[in-house]
């Protein structure tokens, strides 16, 4: 029943059985139990999948998208879950009271160095400080390994050691008729005609990080919006 997920945010989302096991793994990396999570963006409901467990404190979502945001609060005000969602843009600094304020946070930025950048930025303001935790996920698909490396910099930048990688962890629903009417590059530019995917081809790495002292955001100011944030040479499943 969750809304359907839109290109104009460059929304593509997992499974619910996927939502299962990050929920699975988190907690098995001891950052859901009595601990305040914060997600950046949750196209993929993975922060309904969490507060079902009742284990964690309390869950907040900071979202683009007004649909999703009213879906998560309307659910979570009739399954009497702690979930709040509020909107919100990435380009915009982190909320006041937000900073400083979560155990973990999770985010599925957009995969170009610049949108990494922000979006980590902003969840790493968000951290507690030392021992924190962060999730994110990057793909091979649409990110070189010069990407990886300039993103892996960022977070050494920010304090952020990566701790565990779970290669394709992530499988995302682009399945279907309606991804070849989307306009998007792994389309248009295939060598052959493309048939409609039945199964979920795109998958991403699961990263975990966690803060070595006093995470030091990259970001913290207003950002100017550019379609740089969601598009590079590698972005194939985004439209530019």
């Amino acid at each position: 029943m969750r809304p359907l997920e839109t290109a104009e945010f460059d929304q593509g989302v997992v499974s619910p059985e996927n939502s299962v096991i990050r929920a699975e793994f988190v907690y098995e990396r001891g950052d859901l139990e009595r601990k305040k999570l914060l997600f950046l963006g949750d196209d993929d409901l993975t922060s309904i999948a969490m507060a079902l467990t009742k284990l964690p404190d309390e869950i907040h979502i900071i979202e683009i998208d007004e649909r999703i945001v009213n879906y998560i609060n309307k659910v979570s005000k009739e399954m009497k879950l702690s979930v709040v969602a509020h909107l919100y843009n990435a380009v915009n600094p982190l909320p006041e009271g937000l900073i400083g304020k979560f155990d973990t946070f999770l985010t599925d930025p957009v995969e170009t160095v610049k949108g990494m950048r922000v979006f980590i930025s902003r969840c790493a303001l968000a951290l507690k400080g030392d021992g924190s935790a962060g999730y994110f996920g990057l793909s091979h698909y649409e990110s070189s390994l010069k990407k990886w490396l300039d993103v892996e910099k960022d977070l050494l930048s920010m304090n952020l050691i990566i701790t565990d990688v779970l290669r394709d962890f992530n499988k995302y629903l682009l399945v279907g008729e309606r991804i070849l009417k989307e306009g998007f590059r792994v389309v248009d530019e295939s060598p052959v005609k493309p048939e409609p995917p039945d199964y979920p081809w795109y998958r991403s790495t699961f990263f975990r990080v966690e803060a070595l002292g006093k995470p030091n955001p990259l970001v913290t100011g207003t950002v100017e919006w550019n379609r740089e944030i969601y598009f590079d040479e590698d972005t194939y499943v985004a439209l530019p």
